[in-house]
């Protein structure tokens, strides 16, 4: 199985000294109430859709081996990612994906029937909200926030709204209904928005002499992307300088 930049990552983390991880820990934890506005979202982990390892079945294996549908090529790089066990964080930082964009690779995977369907709503659930296929509503129905009745009144009072010229977002009528508070809905959204960022490991990767090729080749990769970043902020600057 090929190593997993978040795993090496987390590794690293776990092998600090006792008294530094709890510093760690404080420190996330401020932040992380500073940015869910202290309310309890979807915290256990077995229902985290960035830890979920999808299923391949046997007819993504077919198409990975034969790519009779033509897929993208970054459908492959998922499928793929799916042979060697990977989980869905794993995914994103070993291909430098968005969360967003693994969620849409896996909405099409699983409409084609390359994945096993999730067993828990709230991991289907928030693929489906990530990748921009079910509105604020309806996530927030699908992991148990919000009732079909709440849902449906909602809707109703949306639709009253814009008949008389007014243009509001679900969310707002949702919070102004009292069904859920303005903090967590703000939550969601944000959640949302984050799923959008891109994010690589600035980190080194000691390459010893009982380090896997798979370190080694994943310490290439982003220094490699560094590089790359690099070279373009440097292109950008030259093109800005000749425009002024």
């Amino acid at each position: 199985m090929k190593a997993d930049s978040f795993k090496i990552f987390l590794n690293k983390i776990l092998a600090f000294p006792l008294w530094v991880k709890q510093i760690i820990y404080f420190r996330l934890k401020l932040d992380l109430e500073k940015v869910f506005l202290n309310q309890p979202l979807v915290i256990n982990p077995n229902e985290l859709f960035q830890e979920y390892h999808p299923k391949i079945t046997f007819v993504g294996k077919q198409e990975l081996k034969e790519h009779n549908r033509m897929h993208d090529e970054v459908m492959y790089t998922f499928l793929k990612a799916l042979i060697d066990e990977k989980s869905v964080i794993d995914i994103a930082l070993d291909s430098f994906m968005t969360l967003e964009e693994v969620s849409k690779l896996f909405t099409e995977a699983l409409r084609n029937e390359y994945i096993m369907p999730p067993d828990s709503k709230i991991i289907l659930g928030t693929a489906e909200f990530f990748a921009g296929q079910i509105k604020t509503g309806e996530y927030l129905m699908r992991i148990g926030r919000l009732t079909v009745d709440q849902l449906d009144m909602a809707i109703r009072r949306q639709k009253q709204l814009e008949e008389a010229g007014q243009k509001i977002y679900m969310a707002e009528i949702i919070s102004s209904l009292g069904f859920i508070k303005n903090d967590e809905i703000v939550s969601v959204l944000m959640m949302k928005e984050e799923a959008k960022k891109r994010f690589i490991f600035n980190m080194e990767i000691n390459a010893t002499e009982n380090a896997d090729g798979d370190n080694i080749e994943l310490k290439k990769q982003i220094q490699r992307l560094a590089y790359e970043n690099n070279y373009l902020k440097t292109k950008l600057k030259a093109i800005l300088k000749m425009e002024k």
